[in-house]
């Protein structure tokens, strides 16, 4: 039996939307309040449930919320680790490095299309908490990529977007993930998936998430 999966599916119109910013003086509200504990559980399960893919970050979008809300591991590493989900509201980056990094990237809103992308290396962050302050934030490497990549969500992308070269684009099954990842394989990875074969695999509707 197939178990639910909050995600909605790769071809759903709602992940290619503009996301509204959360009026602020709705944060401290119930309703608001229990839509981030939603989004923390879901985080959560994810996390204690999976042994090959690992969610590292979620944006509200992905599962149907249309709010500005972004959750991120703050203690993820790259290779698996995780540890410490923090809430962003109406995140904005104010500024970014000129240097880049390349790194793997997977997403639950793609299945098991996983590619390289190039990101900033250096980002600061002005966003609120739950409890509507303000911060802001500097992040950096492998942190700096998730929260680029979860903030294209609320802009109605994903990562394919940033990708033009196809021998970036990789398929990778389930029980191939914890090799691709935590010994580095997405460097030479040798399943490639061209853009083609990536439109004709989101519009499959038992793809999982």
């Amino acid at each position: 039996m197939t178990s639910y999966s909050p995600f909605l599916p790769p071809n759903d119109p709602r992940l290619r939307q503009s996301t509204p910013s959360v009026a602020t003086d709705i944060i401290a509200s119930p309703a608001f309040q229990a839509q981030l504990e939603e989004l923390y559980a879901i985080a959560r399960q994810r996390q204690s449930a999976q042994v090959g893919r690992i969610l590292v970050g979620l944006a509200a979008p992905q599962v149907g919320i249309s709010q500005r809300i972004l959750l991120v591991d703050v203690a993820s590493d790259g290779h698996g680790g995780t540890g410490q989900l923090v809430e962003l509201i109406n995140p904005e980056i104010t500024e970014h490095s000129a240097e880049t990094t390349q790194w793997y990237e997977g997403c639950y809103s793609t299945g098991p299309i996983c590619g390289i992308v190039d990101r900033y290396r250096d980002i600061t962050v002005r966003t609120y908490d739950r409890k509507a302050n303000q911060h802001t934030y500097e992040f950096h490497g492998y942190n700096a990529r998730i929260f680029q990549h979860e903030i294209d969500h609320l802009d109605g992308k994903v990562f394919i977007d940033h990708i033009t070269n196809p021998d970036r684009l990789h398929l990778v099954s389930d029980d191939e993930f914890v090799t691709y990842r935590d010994q580095e394989q997405w460097r030479h990875w040798p399943h490639k998936c061209t853009f083609a074969q990536w439109e004709a695999l989101k519009n499959q509707p038992e793809l999982q998430l």
